[in-house]
């Protein structure tokens, strides 16, 4: 062997190495409504099945951690929480489950209306989108978006060319941005596709995974990492690179499960976005006038949902514009005590900037 070849060869071992140093938690869900944990890097050393129990007459179809928060109340827990769509015929309910008891606990609801014909308990996928707070519900046909925070979903286009998908999932984001989803096509070519836009229902051929598998598979994202178990001949979790499509072999599940649904337990979790705010001109204004006209900007990479001002202790009112603003403030005789805040799309909140006004 040459010199170059064995370089190679230890190069590419350690590139393996490195990637099963950088191990994650990840669960899977079984075809029977159980829950098997893992290490992204040891799946050998898999749990065996725990029967999810608190469901009810509804079959766990779906799983996935829930990355970013819009909302959080004592009813609807927020990031790192373990989310699940269940099925029971016509009918569509979220859970909460708690991995280590493997108890389901209704998040809201019976959701009606929702069409599940012909995709069976294995044709579902189900994940969240980090940029928006919503969870995507997809079947062969049909396309829902799912508001954890109002319990609500929303018909949106149905999928182009009637795919038969096998796993689906958004890439890492903070809530404001719009990441891209990634689903598996089973039928023609056993594919990695791509969608910059769910909501259209178009998608667009990355590259063939390289595998033959049988129905029910699991995918999911987290960061760079991107795992994939499925069945090609026993259970087996794959990584999957996704700029190529292609899949490559960590190793078999232990126990031989059946598959239909993982879902990575990241280690941190997306930043929140910043949101700032800036008052143009002066800060400290003396004036003989009742009002005084006050301009600025504001910016977040999760876009502006309004700007506020408050006097002194007053009630906040809202100025006009967004990323660019302004506000006719009516002074009271003396100072004027001025506070200017920005509210990003993300619900963040922007630090004060202030303004003195003295009106003689």
């Amino acid at each position: 062997m040459s010199l170059f070849v064995r370089f190679l060869a230890v190069v590419a071992a350690f590139s393996v190495s490195s990637r099963l140093a950088r191990a994650v938690p990840v669960y899977l869900l079984t075809q029977n409504n159980s829950l098997v944990t893992m290490d992204s890097a040891s799946p050998a050393a898999a749990s065996a099945p725990a029967a999810i129990t608190g469901r009810g007459s509804f079959n766990i179809v779906g799983i996935d951690i829930r990355t970013t928060v819009q909302t959080v109340n004592a009813a609807n827990p927020g990031v790192g929480t373990l989310w699940a769509l269940g099925i029971d015929g016509a009918n569509a309910r979220l859970f909460v489950i708690n991995p280590a008891t493997t108890v389901a606990t209704s998040a809201g609801p019976v959701l009606t209306g929702i069409n599940g014909s012909g995709s069976g308990d294995n044709g579902w996928f189900f994940g969240h989108n980090p940029g928006n707070d919503r969870f995507r519900m997809i079947n062969f046909v049909n396309n829902y978006e799912l508001n954890p925070n109002t319990l609500s979903f929303a018909t949106q286009s149905d999928l182009n060319g009637f795919p038969n998908p096998n796993g689906s999932a958004f890439e890492s984001a903070s809530f404001g941005q719009s990441p891209d989803l990634f689903l598996i096509e089973q039928s023609p070519s056993d594919s990695l596709q791509r969608a910059t836009n769910i909501a259209s229902g178009n998608y667009t051929l990355v590259g063939n995974t390289g595998l033959s598998f049988s129905i029910g598979t699991g995918l999911d994202i987290a960061g760079g990492a991107t795992l994939f178990a499925a069945t090609v001949g026993v259970a087996n979790l794959y990584s999957i690179n996704r700029n190529t499509g292609a899949a490559a072999l960590i190793g078999a599940i232990n126990g031989n499960p059946t598959i239909r649904a993982i879902s990575i337990a990241p280690t941190n979790f997306p930043p929140k976005l910043a949101v700032s705010l800036r008052v143009k001109g002066a800060k400290r204004i003396t004036t003989t006038s009742s009002a005084v006209l006050i301009a600025g900007t504001a910016k977040s990479r999760a876009d502006i949902k309004r700007v506020d001002y408050q006097i002194e202790t007053s009630k906040p009112k809202k100025a006009k514009g967004k990323t660019r603003w302004k506000a006719r403030i009516r002074l009271n005789p003396g100072l004027n005590r001025v506070s200017f805040r920005a509210t990003g799309g993300n619900d963040i909140i922007s630090k004060p900037s202030r303004v003195r006004i003295f009106r003689r």
